[in-house]
């Protein structure tokens, strides 16, 4: 009797492991189609990722090797590189109108800052983000993104009654490589540690958008900080006069009076 009973506990154990595991690799496969699809409208990039991990007894996701594709005619593939990112949430909240995620840590972050020639003007692979505070009336395709998404997660909000909230958002130890080829510069600095609270969907939460613009602009800081170097300043003013010939004398003079 007591075999039987032990029997049968042992396959009520690999059974409910079964279902277990079977709701863990859902789970990590709805996280990664959730990320690369909605990420993909929300940057105009294609997002990559190549393997998320759910874990319910650690309450823990663990996604690997996110990438943000750089723009065409650009070097480097990528315009985002993340090796990891590690999402600590409340297990419970699955179940209630709210998941709460308690820290989305982001740790080595790579960003390929770059600027080519086009149409007699040095461009950036990082302006096409810098649109969030334009006026309304005068919206770009980036915004109308923005907007698509936001109505996406509000009409899924609305079917499945689910919002979400992240307490604390931290991004350490990112990397900024600069490389403009027009200019031969080629640089590389760290950002400082940067923690981000209260994020989600909630009206009392403040957007994604409002972070990664923030964050944009800590890299743009850095990067007006980086050209007060002198010898730095010397060398493009001097790659400046051989480019007479393939930069816009108006642009050109915007460009040297940056210099000053």
């Amino acid at each position: 009797m007591k075999i039987r009973i032990l029997r049968i506990f042992i396959i009520i154990l690999i059974f409910i492991f079964i279902i277990f595991d079977f709701t863990e690799y859902r789970l990590s496969k709805t996280v990664k189609d959730f990320i690369v699809n909605k990420g993909t409208i929300y940057f105009g990039q294609q997002v990559s990722v190549k393997k998320v991990d759910v874990s319910l007894l650690k309450s823990k996701i663990n996604i690997e090797n996110l990438e943000i594709k750089n723009l065409d005619n650009f070097k480097n593939k990528s315009l985002v590189q993340i090796d990891n990112i590690l999402i600590d949430f409340d297990l419970r909240s699955i179940f209630t109108n709210i998941i709460m995620i308690k820290k989305v840590s982001i740790d080595g972050p790579i960003f390929n800052y770059e600027s080519i020639l086009v149409d007699k003007k040095i461009r950036d692979n990082i302006s096409q983000f810098k649109g969030f505070n334009k006026q309304k009336d005068q919206p770009n395709q980036t915004q109308n993104n923005i907007i698509n998404t936001n109505q996406d997660i509000k009409i899924l909000s609305a079917k499945n009654n689910k919002n979400f909230s992240i307490n604390e958002l931290v991004i350490d130890h990112a990397i900024i490589k600069v490389s403009n080829d027009v200019l031969g510069v080629k640089r590389e600095f760290n950002l400082n540690k940067i923690t981000f609270n209260n994020l989600g969907t909630l009206e009392t939460s403040s957007k994604f958008k409002d972070a990664f613009e923030m964050f944009l602009q800590d890299i743009m800081l850095n990067m007006s900080n980086m050209l007060k170097d002198k010898e730095l300043k010397n060398q493009i003013k001097t790659k400046l006069k051989s480019l007479k010939d393939q930069i816009s004398p108006e642009y050109l003079k915007k460009l040297e009076n940056n210099l000053r």
